[in-house]
């Protein structure tokens, strides 16, 4: 129709408000992970699974901008496959 919405009169909230709402989601114990940018490198070695088979020492669990997220559900990648 013909109304017009005004400039500024959107709703939203201020730059300093979120902030101040996103301080509420910050836990002392994110730490490491959560302190920069993930690195070319540390990509590189995530993303390489030879840990996994042993042809390489074990990946650390936590560096500067990434946690290995370990896997609580019990539940395996063949968990319901059917063994007959």
């Amino acid at each position: 129709g013909k109304t017009r919405k005004k400039k500024g009169a959107g709703g939203g909230v201020s730059t300093d408000e979120l902030i101040a709402l996103l301080k509420g989601d910050v836990d002392e114990s994110d730490g490491i992970p959560q302190s920069a940018d993930i690195s070319d490198a540390d990509l590189d070695m995530i993303m390489c699974r030879d840990d996994l088979v042993g042809k390489a020492k074990p990946n650390p669990r936590v560096g500067p901008g990434w946690e290995e997220v370990e896997d609580r559900s019990g539940m395996s990648l063949l968990g319901n496959v059917n063994k007959e």
